[in-house]
């Protein structure tokens, strides 16, 4: 039975990547974008309509016969001896012209009183007024009006009518006198409505994106747990298996190496064969659960020699390469000491993984050359071999997990498709690149650059194997 350790990581790791954290964190930051953006539109979006409306009433005033205001501020004339049915008319048209006008009206100030001289609406309405009905509720910003003469916009103002804002425009004669002043009111809430509903929308749209991602962080939280439970299990059974099948492995070695019959040969290889199999996924397992554990960002980083890494792993591999009649070649290219800065037990693992897979993958009696490349700031090592290869279109997803080439499956080509994702993830985390090139049913050449090793004497970089 497996036992638990009581210093087991994964308490702290779930302390340390708690995504509901990060989510409070994303929904604050995208609340906080849509405040400020609704805001901000809305801001542009009032000055816009402020304007509009501010030249829509100059643009009523000059449409407005400034004779005929003049005859309507005579007192002593009755309606119909003055333009006054035309006027209503006209600014009745005016009204129609624009969807969110409510009122039209023209107004004339008389002493101290503001009076309407005509307005927009039928005779007779609820919110008709007569020709010369004094405006009990004109505010200081109207009555200055008729002596500035400059446009404005006021409001929101509160009223008999209701709650407006005004866009007032001087109507002036040919002199440049100010004869009376035209009026539009809108509706305080049609105005508020318009400058505020795109930046209400905008901000609706963050609170959508932020219970989107809410829901979308829980569940990806739970796949979180999900995965770091079955990562711990593995990795603990995994740690109690890996001592006696190194064991195993070794006195399955020495047995090859005796003397056997053709049948126990044949099946001591094959017991060899799945022991070497299971070896590779505990590995991967284990390696898996370091990254996924964050232990790969507490390594000590130290210089190791990637020469003696594949050397040791040739060693390893020579029995499963003899199997294949493969044999391992050094480019002349190849050199000694290949310094860096890393893990050794995580660099030996990509090594270890990149050699069992040329020799996997490689035709029988071929050969696996290691070739070296110096580069100003990195190592570039290659392993090349001659085999199955990887078909082109498959070859992107090769670094996927999990992802196995469709000719590997067809020759029934042992493997838990995490080696590459793996090898990859531990050389980009010593601040490399692994890559490969492969061509179909001729070769495949595995990639990796690693950057030189600090504080080493550079002139025994260069040196021949």
């Amino acid at each position: 039975m497996f036992k638990i350790k009581a210093n087991r990581p994964y308490t702290k790791w779930n302390k340390q990547q708690n995504p509901f954290v990060a989510t409070r964190i994303k929904i604050g930051i995208l609340l906080l974008v849509g405040v400020i953006a609704g805001l901000t539109i809305s801001f542009f979006i009032d000055q816009i309509y402020r304007t509009q409306l501010q030249n829509r009433s100059v643009s009523f005033a000059l449409s407005i016969n400034a004779s005929d205001v003049s005859r309507l501020k005579n007192q002593a004339l009755a309606d119909d001896q003055v333009p006054y049915a035309d006027t209503k008319l006209k600014l009745s048209e005016l009204k129609d012209v624009y969807e969110d006008s409510r009122f039209v009206y023209i107004m004339d100030k008389k002493g101290d009183d503001v009076r309407f001289l005509a307005d927009s609406e039928a005779v007779g309405s609820e919110y008709y007024s007569p020709r010369l009905q004094k405006y009990e509720q004109s505010t200081p910003e109207l009555i200055s009006m008729f002596t500035s003469g400059k446009p404005m916009l006021e409001g929101p103002v509160t009223d008999t009518y209701g709650v407006w804002y005004s866009s007032l425009a001087p109507i002036r004669d040919e002199s440049g006198a100010i004869v009376a002043v035209i009026g539009v009111d809108v509706p305080a809430a049609r105005y508020l409505a318009t400058i505020g509903g795109i930046g209400f929308l905008i901000f609706l749209i963050a609170i959508i994106w932020s219970i989107l991602i809410y829901f979308y962080d829980r569940q990806r939280n739970r796949r979180f747990e999900a995965f770091r439970l079955q990562v711990e299990l593995m990795s603990i059974a995994s740690h109690e298996l890996r001592t006696p099948l190194s064991g195993i492995r070794w006195g399955q070695e020495v047995l090859l190496g005796g003397k056997l019959d053709e049948t126990q040969e044949a099946m001591t290889r094959a017991m060899y064969d799945s022991t070497l199999q299971l070896q590779e996924s505990i590995e991967d397992i284990l390696q898996l659960a370091s990254i996924g554990s964050n232990k790969s960002k507490q390594s000590v980083r130290i210089p190791v020699d990637i020469s003696e890494l594949i050397d040791a792993t040739t060693k390893v591999q020579q029995l499963p390469a003899q199997q294949k009649e493969i044999t391992f070649e050094y480019d002349p290219s190849w050199k000694a000491p290949i310094m860096v800065d890393g893990d050794a037990t995580q660099l030996r693992r990509v090594f270890n993984n990149l050699v069992s897979n040329a020799i996997k993958y490689a035709s029988i009696g071929s050969q696996i050359t290691m070739l070296y490349e110096y580069q100003e700031t990195n190592h570039l090592i290659i392993i090349k071999n001659k085999g199955i290869g990887v078909p082109q279109k498959e070859l992107a997803h090769i670094f996927d997990g999990f992802y196995r080439a469709t000719n590997a499956i067809e020759k029934q080509v042992n493997g838990t498709g995490m080696g590459l994702y793996l090898s990859r993830q531990t050389v980009e985390q010593h601040g490399g690149k692994l890559w490969i090139e492969s061509v179909e049913n001729e070769s495949t050449t595995a990639y990796v650059s690693l950057p030189l090793a600090k504080h080493v004497d550079t002139s025994i970089v260069g040196s021949n194997k």
